[in-house]
C-alpha cells in the first residue's frame, strides 16, 4: 500500500514528511557507502580518487551532510559491484530536496 503522508503536515519538529523521508534516506546512503568502502578495504581518499572527488566529499557523504551527485551513482555501483535498477520515485518537474556534493 502507498504511504499516506497527507495527514502528516509538519511532524517531527516541523519538518514536512517528504523532506523527513529524504533526510532518512540520506542516513541510509551514508552508512551504506561507508560499509561498502570499508568492506572493500578502501580509504576515503582511494574512493574519492576513483570517483574524481575529494576525500572530504566522501567523508561528507558518510556523515550524512549530503548525497553523492546522481551522475556518480553508476560509478559507485560499479566500484562496489552493485546492480542498479531504473526506478523513478519523483514526478516530472520535481526538484531535488537533498543537497548533493
Amino acid at each position: 500500500t502507498a504511504r499516506d503522508t497527507s495527514r502528516l503536515k509538519t511532524d517531527r519538529c516541523g519538518i514536512p514528511p517528504r523532506v523527513y523521508l529524504i533526510m532518512e534516506e540520506k542516513k541510509i546512503v551514508g552508512k551504506f557507502i561507508s560499509a561498502l568502502r570499508q568492506a572493500k578495504g578502501l580509504t576515503q581518499k582511494q574512493l574519492g580518487d576513483m570517483l574524481y572527488v575529494s576525500n572530504k566529499t566522501v567523508s561528507r557523504w558518510e556523515r550524512d551532510e549530503c548525497l553523492p551527485d546522481l551522475n556518480l551513482i553508476p560509478a559507485i555501483a560499479e566500484i562496489f559491484d552493485i546492480h542498479l535498477q531504473r526506478r523513478r520515485r519523483t514526478l516530472p518537474g520535481d526538484r531535488p530536496l537533498a543537497r548533493t556534493c
